[in-house]
């Protein structure tokens, strides 16, 4: 991956700011560097977020596996944008991702919703879906809506 001197300097120095990370036009640029420097530690720095909506759960019930979600709101370079933060405990690790969000939606259910393509309330209805390992399976009619009965 070729880096101008400027940004290749700023990268190695470890003076690039998240923003200017996320401002980059070259994707391949900036996903280079996201892997470099890491998703968190990135994210930890934009300076102007603001948190929108926190929501704690338990993985299974269980209160040695929380699952946190918090949804952000983030303007870069005059762009309004939200993001989904998700940490959570898997074999015996701490695991975070980010997920970019809708503009329109500012909680942390309606958000996880989105992530699978459904409504809040055809997310959280129990009769039309469930877990399979990191699967969600949902019931659908043929025409591609949602089915009443599982």
């Amino acid at each position: 991956m070729y880096f101008e001197k400027e940004l290749f300097d700023k990268i190695k120095n470890n003076t690039i700011t998240s923003e200017e990370i996320l401002s980059l036009k070259n994707s391949e640029q900036k996903a280079v560097i996201i892997q470099t420097l890491g998703y968190e530690k990135i994210f930890n720095s934009l300076k102007n977020k603001k948190l929108i909506s926190v929501k704690k759960e338990y993985f299974n019930n269980e209160k040695s596996k929380p699952v946190k979600y918090e949804l952000f709101n983030v303007v870069i370079d005059d762009v309004d944008l939200n993001m989904l933060k998700v940490g959570w405990y898997e074999k015996g690790r701490f695991r975070e991702t980010i997920l970019g969000i809708p503009k329109d939606i500012v909680e942390v259910d309606e958000a996880r919703a989105w992530t699978f393509g459904m409504s809040k309330e055809e997310y959280f209805n129990d009769k039309l879906k469930f877990r399979q390992g990191d699967v969600l399976v949902v019931y659908k009619d043929k025409q591609g809506g949602i089915k009443n009965e599982a």
